[in-house]
């Protein structure tokens, strides 16, 4: 219903309207789902080149030069989440995983810049760790508002979460240590 508001909206101000932002809206989904398809295949596809998943993600199509495998499973995923889920916990699990990324992100630099200064970066990292302080708390404090605008969205986010944690306890971080010994 809230979805519709908008349309209403802008019926009301010209002939057309609400058409012009039913269209945009429909359009600006898609493309954030080709996005997300895009990206987890490639994510998928390096996932399978290290060994996290099975080797045949990793296998590129001999013509077109793609992942194939990886973007089908991708494009499973997403159909099954857009299908079973509100549009708006799927967005909102989607936020919350960013922001538990970006907060790992920061860590992840203050990590290293402590324990590995002899590592050569590309980059400096003004007024370091407070920058990065800052964004932990901020994305923090988002995660954790998004907890009390949707609960479910957080239920999926934990789904995923675990999900994860389990196949890499269980299929991947042996395999990622095998590999790694070949190499």
């Amino acid at each position: 219903k809230k979805e519709l508001a908008l349309v209403e909206v802008a019926r009301h101000f010209f002939r057309g309207g609400g058409l012009m932002v039913l269209v945009a809206g429909l359009i600006s989904n898609m493309s954030a789902l080709n996005a997300t398809v895009f990206s987890s295949s490639r994510v998928a596809f390096a996932m399978g080149r290290d060994r996290n998943f099975p080797s045949f993600f990793s296998r590129v199509h001999a013509k077109k030069n793609t992942p194939h495998w990886a973007i089908f499973l991708s494009l499973l995923i997403v159909v099954f989440m857009a299908v079973s889920l509100p549009i708006e916990v799927v967005a909102t699990a989607a936020d919350v995983m960013f922001l538990l990324i970006f907060l790992q992100v920061n860590l992840a630099l203050i990590t290293l810049r402590k324990k590995r200064q002899d590592l050569d970066r590309g980059f400096w990292v003004p007024l370091f760790p407070w920058i990065s302080i800052m964004g932990i708390v901020c994305n923090l404090a988002l995660a954790l508002y998004m907890f009390t605008y949707s609960l479910r969205a957080w239920a999926v986010t934990a789904a995923w979460i675990v999900a994860g944690l389990l196949i890499y306890k269980f299929y991947a971080a042996s395999r990622e240590i095998e590999y790694a010994r070949k190499v």
